[in-house]
């Protein structure tokens, strides 16, 4: 599994490279979103929420082992549904959609610039997958998951 210290210090670093994502918090699940969105101030958004990963072994022969580590990203935005208009909610979903597309480059040029040991370098760029999310735990944006394959547990 790879190491929730150096994907916490990567995505830190993510965030002063966007300039526009206001601060990001590593969570243990989703269950604890409600509770971290709660404790950030108004001026903390748009925020990154980083969830723990979890990993599955793939192992065809006891030689050949590696994980699989599922991550997931947030960058949303709190917003007061009473407050809501359709031209807020676009302005909210399109600010926080070029701040993901610019997460997403960000890691892609990560990973060509990183070798073996970096968390860029094994992302599976096949795999990422970008969901918007509305009224999730009183904020609109996107949620990214992808996997990082690494050799050995």
């Amino acid at each position: 599994m790879i190491s929730i210290k150096q994907l916490n210090d990567y995505f830190t670093d993510v965030v002063s490279r966007s300039q526009g994502i206001k601060s990001m918090m590593l969570i243990s699940s989703e269950a604890d979103f409600g509770l971290a969105i709660r404790n950030l101030s108004p001026e903390k958004f748009p925020a990154m929420l980083l969830i723990i990963p979890s990993a599955d072994s793939v192992a065809p022969t006891p030689d050949s082992v590696s994980e699989v580590t599922t991550c997931l990203v947030y960058i949303i935005q709190k917003v007061e549904a009473s407050d809501q208009t359709p031209a807020s909610f676009v302005d909210v979903i399109s600010v926080t959609q070029e701040l993901m597309t610019l997460v997403k480059w960000i890691m892609l040029g990560d990973k060509g610039l990183h070798g073996p040991g970096h968390i860029t370098h094994d992302i599976n760029l096949n795999g990422m997958h970008t969901d918007p999310e509305y009224n999730f735990f009183g904020c609109h944006g996107w949620s990214l998951s992808f996997t990082i394959v690494n050799p050995g547990f």
